[in-house]
């Protein structure tokens, strides 16, 4: 368990595909082992508790989910699914067999993170049961812990921009640790506090027993043989809450603040602690007094930037129709925006809330198992925290605080998301299931069992069974955790030759072209259901016809293909049509399609999937161009003004693009005027454009004038020492 919970940090989370495959070995491992242990020694008891229950529900239901079914059951569990499929795919009668899930290779995804989840917790409950156990693991926490913030704040003091000096996470500074992503360190980093609280807490009432202490009693004894190894608890606590504040990410900042607060009230609601309060106090106050030192200012300025603009009940509304069996567990990542058109930053902050993207991806199917699980690890919670029989029981304080800062987390951060946070969290919630049962009688090691040797059959029989149906579940999912791991190793080989490609144009591009195609095709070969390597694989055949195509970013395709790359375009949009079944929500894969079909290969078919593209992705700047330019051909002018302003919105760049639309396409020039709006950067490269063109007409004139007399009147303004408004500055 403890190499498995410092693993996972150290592996940047275990985020990636590789340390998803170690980490599923290990989680197999411990529970073939605790199974078998149980089944060779047969005296020994397995624990049972009632929250087992809800987290089998919601493994059964994942599986429920990507598994095909007949689709007339489909249509029964959710019809919604049943239209999208038809709909999005342009086929009004529904295929023989379909899946709950819109993307069921995330959802079969989910599913390996889920049983490790679950693993973590069966084990926890079953290995860590006398208070010499649970101190163990909570020491073990607290050490990685210790490890990981000491490594975030050494990246802080060092201002470098990646991890293990290799690394780049595309921040100015590294300062989340080894963690690719703020809000997974700061869920993780509040667990190991609350683990070094509930260890120091526990170490207090054995040191001091019940007797009320005080302050003064404390600062007498501070330096005493039994509390000098307890200065690292405090040291610890004090270091990882100033990288909390370090990071920025106002939302751990807020959920450490919050689980502070709700600790200290549960504390002094406790009769026997009141006394004893001022403990969590003054760690609390050290914690506050370090964010003036990391600097507070910083921390206010990224708190008062950005809202999630009260978009979820908007978005919320539009997934009613999946509210009973959802759209399939970890498929929102992929479908989101299909369910409105919410800006990208607003649309991010909703993917981001954990409770919404439960509601979305596993409905009121999945939901009510979550709820009575979370009510079963809070009940212990309270059961713990009232009955103080023993010294070890005050750990559910500090296990609380972890969890409780958790769940405020996860309003607007997908912390859960990452094994580390995942299963840091479950062995929290494991022993709290275990301090529940540590009431009365101390109780030095798991119960065993002596009775006659007969009546161990049938329950060899069942661990047997147990045994056998590990075995294989796990004989099943490694095999897949592999091949996805070898489909990221070619994934991750063609994005290093792109960047290569990008930072060197002196590269042989036909040769380097070809090996970004053979990684993606290998990557492909692995991982057919990944509608993501699919999509990619097309962009990397298309672009492999460098010498005709120019560049696939200038999207300025034209019907005029030689007949072997003609051929080798529809072989191309073939397989991206075919690869749709397997998302059909995808929307770079549609409007890729809908290019390739209405401006190389002339089919009429391309006009409806570069709409449909754009409606399931209306913030990627490449739909959105190829709406508008749609729109322009077919004369729909004021249609195409919002598409492309949502285009620049998202890229900057295009602007040259979309003024070559309509000033070489329609000789619109005062629409790429309308376009260039006030801003100075977009004005004067629709001048350049302009002059580029030689001699103009007398309307082309006299849009570069009115770009002209924009560009002087900003600058008279700036002359007289007037203000700018801030939308008319250059980006």
């Amino acid at each position: 368990m403890l190499v498995l919970l410092i693993f996972m940090p150290l592996a940047f989370g275990a985020v990636h595909a590789w340390s998803e495959l170690i980490v599923l070995a290990i989680a197999g491992a411990m529970v073939l082992l605790l199974v078998g242990k149980a089944l060779l020694r047969p005296r020994t008891s397995l624990v049972w508790t009632w929250a087992y229950v809800p987290v089998a529900l919601l493994v059964g239901w994942a599986v429920v989910q990507a598994t095909p079914l007949p689709a007339a059951w489909v249509e029964v569990l959710s019809p919604s699914t049943t239209a999208a499929h038809a709909y999005l795919m342009g086929s009004f009668e529904a295929p023989g067999r379909l899946t709950v899930s819109l993307y069921p290779h995330a959802t079969r995804q989910q599913i390996r993170l889920l049983l490790v989840i679950a693993a973590v917790f069966f084990v926890t409950v079953n290995v860590y049961r006398s208070p010499r156990q649970v101190k163990r693991l909570l020491a073990g926490m607290v050490g990685v812990g210790a490890a990981v913030a000491m490594m975030a704040f050494a990246q802080v003091a060092a201002a470098t921009d990646r991890i293990y000096a290799t690394v780049r996470v595309g921040r100015p500074v590294a300062d989340a640790g080894p963690f690719l992503v703020r809000e997974h360190y700061g869920q993780f980093i509040c667990l190991c506090i609350g683990a070094a609280l509930a260890l120091l807490m526990v170490r207090l009432r054995e040191v001091y027993g019940r007797r009320p202490v005080t302050l003064p009693d404390a600062m007498n004894l501070i330096g005493s043989e039994g509390l000098r190894r307890l200065w690292c608890l405090p040291a610890m606590i004090l270091l990882a809450g100033a990288t909390v504040f370090t990071t920025l990410s106002r939302e751990a900042v807020m959920a450490t603040l919050a689980a502070g607060a709700f600790t200290t009230l549960v504390m002094a609601a406790k009769y026997s602690m009141k006394r004893s309060t001022w403990a969590v106090v003054a760690v609390t106050t050290g914690a506050v007094l370090s964010v003036l030192y990391v600097g507070f200012d910083a921390l206010l300025q990224r708190s008062t930037g950005s809202s999630a603009d009260g978009a979820a009940n908007g978005v919320l509304s539009q997934w009613s129709g999946y509210a009973f069996a959802g759209a399939g567990l970890g498929t929102l990542d992929t479908i989101a925006q299909m369910f409105g058109e919410s800006r990208a930053r607003t649309m991010q902050s909703l993917i981001s809330n954990d409770y919404v993207r439960t509601i979305g991806e596993i409905g009121l199917v999945g939901l009510v198992p979550a709820m009575v699980l979370g009510g079963i690890i809070w009940g212990c919670y309270l059961r713990g925290v009232r009955r103080m029989d023993r010294p070890i029981q005050l750990a559910s304080f500090g296990l609380g605080f972890g969890l409780f800062a958790v769940m405020m987390h996860s309003i607007t951060g997908s912390g859960l998301q990452a094994p580390a946070v995942a299963c840091m969290t479950a062995a929290c919630c494991g022993l709290l299931v275990n301090l529940r049962r540590m009431g009365g009688e101390p109780v030095a090691e798991p119960v065993v069992e002596r009775v006659a040797a007969g009546r161990h059959r049938p329950r060899r029989v069942l661990r047997a069974a147990g045994v056998i149906a590990v075995a294989g579940v796990w004989a099943l999912l490694l095999p897949e955790a592999g091949r996805a791991a070898a489909a990221e190793y070619h994934n991750d080989a063609a994005t290093r030759i792109e960047q290569m490609l990008q930072s060197d144009p002196r590269l042989d591009r036909p040769v380097a072209h070809a090996a970004m195609v053979r990684h993606v095709r290998a990557a492909v070969r692995l991982q057919p259901s990944n509608i993501r390597y699919r999509y990619r694989l097309a962009l990397c055949r298309f672009e492999a016809l460098y010498d005709w195509v120019g560049s696939i970013s200038t999207a300025r395709l034209t019907h005029a293909a030689p007949g072997p790359i003609r051929d080798q375009v529809e072989s191309i949009a073939a397989d991206l049509a075919a690869a749709r079944s397997v998302c059909p929500a995808f929307g770079p894969a549609c409007t890729f399609l809908g290019r390739l079909q209405w401006y190389v290969l002339g089919n009429a078919a391309g006009d409806r999937h570069i709409r449909l593209g754009y409606r399931l992705t209306p913030n990627d700047p490449a739909a959105c161009f190829a709406v508008g330019r749609l729109d322009v051909e077919q004369g729909r002018f004021a249609d195409s003004l919002p598409k492309f302003r949502r285009a620049l919105a998202a890229n900057e760049q295009m602007f040259c693009e979309i003024a070559a639309v309509y000033i070489a396409g329609v000789e619109r020039a005062d629409l790429a005027l309308t376009i260039a709006g006030e801003n100075k950067g977009r004005l004067r490269r629709l001048m350049r454009i302009l002059d580029q063109r030689g001699s103009l007409t007398a309307t082309v004139q006299s849009v570069r004038d009115q770009a002209a007399a924009r560009l002087a009147g900003e600058k008279l303004l700036a002359d007289s020492g007037g203000t700018q408004e801030p939308g008319d500055s250059g980006r």
